[in-house]
């Protein structure tokens, strides 16, 4: 049985073909601005944030629960800004 973070994922990967695991900006496309990313602009780290709490607590695990999500937050300190400034470049154009 899924979970709402599971669907929420898939809702992220189905709305943006252009999921990828590596920071690609695609020349000349703008970026996505439909369906949840109007509200969020980084949906699927949303769900893999909550997936960190909430697997381990269903078992109990706190301290995993804490270790993850702290983990991820600091992942998520870099690859975040990555992306927004790869964003950034790419609408300014070449310099």
């Amino acid at each position: 049985m899924g979970t709402s973070t599971d669907t929420y994922n898939l809702s992220a990967f189905f709305e943006n073909d252009r999921w990828n695991a590596r920071i690609v900006v695609i020349p000349g496309e703008p970026p996505v601005t439909g369906g949840i990313y109007r509200w969020l602009a980084h949906p699927n780290y949303v769900a893999v944030a909550l997936e960190f709490v909430a697997a381990p607590l269903m078992f109990g695990a706190w301290r995993t629960a804490g270790a993850f999500s702290a983990l991820n937050a600091l992942a998520m300190a870099v690859r975040v800004p990555a992306e927004e400034r790869a964003l950034r470049e790419a609408a300014e154009g070449p310099r």
